[in-house]
């Protein structure tokens, strides 16, 4: 599913489980690129334990995650090693602190930062015409190993050519949403 579509509940409470998936969602991928200070927070948003999954050639770090200390802290440092999600991270924080110091330069700096994407080609309307298969693959083994409860979120960034798209499975209900599997995407158009 894409964007909130995945939200099987009706009427108001549809709209408020959508809402506390997205913004868990974004608080998730904020959280990834936060630097060391943020890993209890992204600690706190996963579910018990969740899948990892990378559409790209280096798996290190992919599989099963347990909430478990010795298990998500090396995890994490695995994840924040790899080249891409350094410079999404560095690219991140140079973000928020323009943000912070030039409120003029902050309207133009908010394309450029973690924000769901909906509908039916949100992932492909970021991911290049070659990639869409091995993404697809990719995404139908998410799907498969981490079960077809709750409801997948779609978020995208972007910085110095290159774009990040993370697909986020989120369970659980309105007041306590936790992401429970995901699947990272990044896509240069040019070098």
């Amino acid at each position: 599913m894409f964007g909130g579509a995945g939200c099987k509940a009706s009427g108001s409470r549809s709209k408020d489980l959508q809402e506390a998936y997205e913004t868990t969602a974004l608080a998730w991928v904020e959280a990834l690129g936060a630097g060391d200070g943020a890993g209890s927070k992204l600690e706190a948003l996963s579910d018990g334990a969740f899948f990892f999954r990378t559409v790209g050639e280096d798996k290190r770090c992919d599989g099963r995650v347990p909430r478990e200390d010795a298990a998500f802290a090396a995890w994490l440092r695995c994840v924040r090693a790899t080249p891409d999600l350094r410079t999404f991270s560095s690219a991140l924080q140079l973000y928020r602190r323009l943000q912070r110091e030039d409120p003029d330069k902050g309207v133009e700096i908010v394309q450029y930062l973690p924000r769901v994407v909906g509908g039916a080609d949100a992932w492909s309307r970021f991911v290049g015409s070659a990639e869409r298969e091995r993404a697809q693959a990719a995404f139908d083994a998410a799907r498969k190993e981490a079960g077809g409860d709750g409801a997948w979120m779609t978020v995208a960034t972007s910085w110095l050519y290159t774009t990040m798209v993370v697909r986020l499975q989120l369970v659980g209900a309105v007041d306590a949403p936790r992401v429970h599997a995901v699947l990272v995407d990044v896509s240069r158009t040019a070098d």
